[in-house]
């Protein structure tokens, strides 16, 4: 049974690459892209060096490619370090403005061979610190063709081991007004057949990319993701009934970063965040609460909310009940409620709101504004209450797209699947009261259990909490004094033969002081 269990576990984010970005300064590149660059790489980090668990982008190290290859920021460890990832990032942007626009880059070979020799110098001390061996991962953005920058690669692979590559992506950054770049010297492709010529092709991946921050970021945020595939992450069992069920195993990907891994200032993405103040075994009995104010800003139509970025508690909105407004207001506002609610409906819209965005002001004195939540409000049909939930804004969105989607499904796939979905029950609406998922047992047993522990723990604390015993004989016969330590739980005995009473006041002061607990008595 261990053996099953240890079997159908994997462990999550063991096998993230390290990060090596390599920025070509070769024109067309100039300093609108670097500035894009820039921007989403220091949003990127500070975002991945604040994220709580384990580290999704371990190991980074960037590079500037123009005559020679500059490194900015040697291999080191991403969490905790973005102070140091803060400044190498500045340099670039102020290395590329110092920099001619007519100056050519013949170097891609020479910062590859300088990002591998770094990553060997430093595997032994990441395998030592992780516990698991990882690989390189190599970025490299430039505005030339995608082909061009291979073939320059392709001509360093002699000198590269390539067991320790992962993957060499090489971006073009392209405006969008001039469209992607053409290779003119298309003709010149490598005809070398070297089983390690075959290797560097398998590796390299080209991309191209529009210089607009959404783009460049989604790129960036790619390296987010888990990018383990020892393991399945679930199971999806259709009719499990004897021995016929069909197994789908499927890997799950994520569509946002949950709110709760960042830190504290984040929970503006609760509607309620006080709620999780009150945590299982806490001592706090109350919390103040704020009067939340959500401003409207868009009405969305119902068809076009995705659920994939409806995260969090829902909360049903009713019209209030304080008892410190008079009648006449109480019965205004409940109609507004209603009429809003109606309008709503009528037209299929939901509504989309923002949390105190009528108190934004502009930052003053190196005043950091504090970060805003939003929330969708969905109307219901009878009119009496609304439903709201807190959907994702930029920060917190995950690029979308799948890298193993079928183009087209065989017809035995889809007879085997239909098959079994055929024996499922159908029902029209889904009803929560018909399943239950074994809450109430489980507390009861862990309450249970914490009972009897601590009614064990008074017994064996009653038992130790014993008064420390003493033997006192008059006169000038042999006196025993005997004293427990709580702490160590040791007896220690001290013996006077044939001195006075008052001769043995110090051994007893000793012993008193370093068991208080147990006080005795002469």
């Amino acid at each position: 049974m261990q053996q099953t269990n240890k079997t159908n576990k994997r462990i999550l984010f063991h096998r993230q690459p390290a990060h090596v970005l390599l920025v070509d300064f070769t024109p067309p590149f100039n300093n609108k892209i670097c500035a894009n660059i820039h921007s989403c790489l220091e949003e990127f980090f500070a975002l991945v060096c604040s994220l709580a668990g384990p580290p999704r982008v371990p190991y980074f190290s960037i590079s500037a490619i123009h005559r020679y290859s500059e490194c900015l920021l040697p291999l080191q460890n991403v969490r905790g370090n973005f102070q140091q990832i803060y400044n190498a990032l500045l340099e670039l942007k102020h290395l590329k403005g110092d920099m001619h626009e007519d100056q050519s880059t013949t170097s891609f070979g020479q910062g590859l061979r300088d990002a591998v020799l770094q990553f060997n110098r430093q595997s032994t001390h990441i395998r030592q610190m992780s516990g698991f061996s990882t690989q390189l991962e190599v970025t490299v953005f430039s505005c030339q063709h995608v082909n061009v920058i291979a073939r320059q690669i392709e001509a360093a692979a002699q000198s590269i081991d390539l067991e320790i590559i992962r993957k060499i992506e090489v971006v073009t950054v392209y405006e969008t007004e001039n469209g992607v770049p053409l290779d003119e010297n298309d003709s010149s492709q490598s005809t070398d057949s070297s089983e390690d010529m075959a290797t560097m092709m398998d590796i390299i991946q080209r991309k191209f990319l529009p210089n607009d921050t959404l783009s460049i970021s989604d790129h960036f945020k790619h390296w987010l993701y888990d990018c383990g595939t020892d393991k399945e992450y679930l199971h999806l069992i259709l009719n499990d009934i004897g021995s016929g069920a069909m197994t789908l195993k499927c890997d799950i990907r994520e569509q946002i970063l949950s709110p709760s891994l960042l830190p504290p200032t984040a929970s503006c993405y609760n509607i309620l965040p006080e709620l999780n103040s009150f945590t299982s075994g806490s001592k706090k009995q109350s919390a103040s609460v704020s009067v939340i104010q959500l401003t409207a800003i868009k009405l969305v139509r119902a068809n076009g909310l995705c659920e994939s970025i409806v995260f969090g508690m829902p909360f049903a909105l009713q019209p209030t009940l304080c008892w410190k407004l008079d009648w006449e207001e109480l019965d205004t506002n409940q109609q507004h409620f209603a009429a809003l609610c109606q309008h709503l409906h009528e037209k299929d819209m939901v509504l989309l709101t923002c949390q105190n965005s009528t108190t934004d002001q502009p930052s003053y004195a190196g005043k950091t504004p504090n970060p805003r939540g939003h929330f969708v409000i969905l109307p219901s049909e009878g009119g009496s209450s609304l439903l709201v939930k807190p959907v994702a804004s930029k920060e917190l969105l995950l690029p979308h797209g799948s890298s193993n989607r079928v183009d087209r499904v065989v017809s035995d796939a889809m007879e085997a699947v239909g098959s079994h979905l055929e024996k499922l029950e159908v029902c029209d609406v889904l009803n929560p009261l018909y399943y239950v998922s074994n809450l109430h047992q489980t507390l009861m047993s862990q309450l249970m259990k914490g009972s009897q522990w601590q009614q064990k723990r008074k017994s064996n604390n009653k038992d130790q909490n014993k008064p420390a015993k003493v033997m006192n004989v008059k006169g000038r016969t042999k006196g025993v004094i005997m004293t427990a330590s709580l702490k160590s739980g040791h007896v220690t005995n001290s013996s006077s033969n044939g001195s006075k009473a008052n001769n043995t006041r110090p051994g007893y002061k000793e012993a008193a002081v370093s068991s208080r607990e147990f006080p005795t008595e002469l």
